[in-house]
């Protein structure tokens, strides 16, 4: 029995010790930096007037708000700054390096009592080709847009990079797309969910993005016929069978 309780107390003592080691490590200290709050001091935009840009092309910034102060732009890439200038303004341009398939980080930063403080940053890609760095956004509304709604949608899609855009159920069947023919389209139909759809609106939708270098690509079924598709002259022997 002795030899029981002496085995019992030296675990109990172990654990007694193990316990009061965790809480005496435990400190109830914040952290040493003040949290990030989101909000109000996010409102400064830095927009591009591309998705993405050739090697060597003219790349137009512009903000969404005019900034006061010793402000200065820097242009990195990775760990490297390539340019570092005085802002001269809430609109300026850079010359994209020669390098293909490159990202680069764009700051506007001041220093102030010894610290750096960022306000607003923006990446640039420069690629040649889309398809090596590509990023889908999707368009559904095709109703009767005005020329300043479509751009402030693409200006969007650009400033979050999108350089390949998908146009979901413009069509008017899957089996005939355009509603009228090549040579005359009609002005505007109902697509396959009864939604309106105005030619105008995706002639300037595609004109647009490709002024932001997107390129446009249509969503439609592969092989995909309606039940009226032989009134439309779709052949029987276009399908496949089981």
């Amino acid at each position: 029995m002795k030899h029981k309780s002496s085995i019992n107390m030296n675990y109990s003592g172990r654990i007694l010790f193990l316990l009061c080691l965790f809480i005496g490590s435990c400190r109830k200290d914040g952290p040493k930096n003040d949290p990030v709050t989101y909000g109000a001091s996010f409102t400064l935009t830095v927009f591009t007037d591309k998705a993405m840009y050739k090697p060597g092309e003219q790349i137009s910034f512009s903000l969404n708000q005019p900034l006061q102060g010793n402000i200065r732009v820097r242009y990195r890439h990775l760990g490297e700054t390539l340019g570092d200038v005085p802002l001269a303004g809430n609109s300026w341009t850079w010359t994209a390096p020669s390098a293909d398939f490159t990202g680069y980080m764009v700051d506007l930063y001041e220093q102030a009592d010894g610290k750096e403080k960022i306000h607003a940053s923006v990446a640039v890609d420069v690629s040649s080709d889309w398809a090596r760095f590509p990023r889908y956004g999707f368009l559904t509304n095709f109703g009767q847009l005005s020329n300043d709604e479509i751009n402030k949608v693409i200006k969007n899609l650009s400033r979050h990079h999108i350089n390949g855009l998908q146009y979901y159920d413009w069509l008017y069947k899957h089996h005939m797309p355009l509603a009228g023919t090549g040579s005359a389209p009609q002005n505007n139909w109902k697509e396959i969910s009864n939604k309106d759809v105005y030619l105008s609106t995706l002639k300037n939708y595609i004109s647009v993005g490709h002024a932001h270098n997107m390129r446009s690509m249509f969503y439609n079924l592969a092989f995909g016929a309606l039940s009226d598709a032989a009134a439309d002259g779709v052949a029987e022997e276009w399908y496949a069978y089981k």
